[in-house]
């Protein structure tokens, strides 16, 4: 039986990471702590971190409301990258992976006491999965979707899973919850709101959540993406499945991720 896209994508993200690859993953977490730290000093950023506050104490960091459960730690940190505009891309994808994957990976590391190589693999693998899954979803997606909430919550997924130990079934089945909470509608740009900000944060916050459930055994649709009533039908009107796993042994496609000299979109 031919091998769903999840599964292959958890292969993709599974591969040893190397020395260099890691050096550069840690840059693309203190360029998102960046943003993050600014963004926490926006209106938006203060009402997350606010609606933080209100939610219990944990051992995961977040972002002007101390250390909260991981849930909240990644739903908070995860909005406050995108605020000014200066987070990393992947231009083809139109996906900004570091918003999502990183927050994500964080509040894993920090509540389960993942060291810092194990973190950092972690983020270059969910880059993988949440680039591969825009390039595959096509520029029709983007008319009216966030990628980077609709595509990056299953590369917080991966990054999750990585952390937590899951193997590859265990990796496709959170891929699979993540599927299912995929959600970001354009209408946040076209009015005076900081639901673009929400939208990130809870692709961050689903990826853990869906990661947790895969671990205690939850099992997910192993076509969510290409399946007759997966992601790529339901919201991606020019689909190219088949970009989703192209050149598997290709460098990490973290490496083509661009830093922003100055905010914009």
């Amino acid at each position: 039986m031919t091998a769903s896209l999840s599964q292959r994508l958890a292969a993709l993200a599974a591969r040893p990471v190397d020395d260099a690859t890691r050096a550069h993953a840690a840059v693309r977490v203190l360029d998102w702590l960046g943003c993050a730290l600014l963004g926490a000093t926006a209106e938006a950023g203060r009402v997350l971190a606010a609606h933080g506050r209100t939610r219990p104490a944990g051992p995961s960091l977040t972002i002007g409301a101390g250390r909260r459960d991981a849930e909240t730690a990644a739903l908070v940190n995860g909005g406050l990258g995108n605020i000014f505009e200066m987070d990393d891309v992947h231009r083809t994808s139109i996906v900004h992976p570091g918003d999502v994957v990183i927050p994500a990976a964080l509040a894993v590391a920090e509540r389960d006491g993942m060291g810092t190589v194990p973190f950092l693999d972690a983020v270059v693998g969910g880059y993988e999965v949440a680039v591969r899954v825009g390039l595959a979803a096509g520029r029709g997606h983007y008319r009216t979707w966030y990628p980077t909430a609709t595509c990056g919550v299953f590369g917080a997924a991966a990054a999750a899973a990585a952390l937590e130990g899951l193997d590859g079934e265990g990796t496709a089945d959170a891929l699979g919850q993540a599927g299912m909470q995929a959600s970001g509608l354009w209408q946040c740009r076209v009015e005076p709101t900081h639901s673009k900000q929400l939208a990130a944060g809870r692709a961050a916050q689903s990826g853990v959540i869906a990661a947790d459930l895969a671990r205690l055994g939850l099992a997910g649709p192993r076509q969510i993406l290409e399946g007759t009533h997966g992601f790529f039908a339901a919201a991606c009107p020019d689909a190219q499945p088949q970009r989703a796993t192209a050149d598997g042994g290709a460098p990490w496609k973290m490496l083509e991720t661009s830093f922003k000299p100055w905010p914009a979109c």
